[in-house]
């Protein structure tokens, strides 16, 4: 086996094949125990957007991104101080989920601090070409924001 997991755990999962669950970060487990008691639950489905949108936290302490939506038995990924934007993908028992992958507490147990909308991409019908016109580099970024994230990569006319 690749890992082993007690009870309580929590993983997301993808999908299903042939009576195994399949691991959203790689790998399969049992759904089903040959017992006949122990197996997975799932817990819930996720709320997909529409199409991806740009939240920005407002907190006062920094916020958790986790790798699954709990606040037990998971440490978080990353942290992230106020005004950081990130695009969100869907929502999931009260977490923001995350585009690029993870999750975070939509709203903090504190009740002031929290992720607030920012906008909704406008998605086309089908992919469409297009070419810079440029005297300058342009950049290329994670989030649709000039503020707080630097450029992925430049690119040249």
């Amino acid at each position: 086996p690749l890992e082993q997991v007690q009870d309580g755990a929590v993983r997301m999962m993808k999908g299903e094949q042939n009576g195994f669950l399949v691991l959203s970060e790689g790998g399969f487990t049992k759904k089903d125990a040959p017992n006949g008691r122990d197996c997975w639950m799932q817990l819930s489905e996720m709320r997909a957007f529409s199409s991806l949108q740009l939240w920005q936290v407002k907190t006062s302490l920094p916020y958790n991104i986790r790798p699954v939506p709990s606040l037990v038995n998971n440490e978080p990924l990353e942290q992230v101080q106020d005004g950081a934007v990130r695009m969100m993908k869907g929502e999931q028992n009260g977490f923001l989920v995350l585009s690029e992958g993870g999750f975070t507490k939509k709203d903090a147990p504190n009740g002031r601090d929290c992720w607030m909308q920012l906008s909704e991409m406008r998605a086309f019908s089908s992919l469409q070409l297009w070419q810079v016109k440029t005297s300058l580099p342009y950049n290329i970024r994670p989030v649709p924001s000039l503020v707080n994230n630097e450029p992925l990569e430049q690119v040249q006319d």
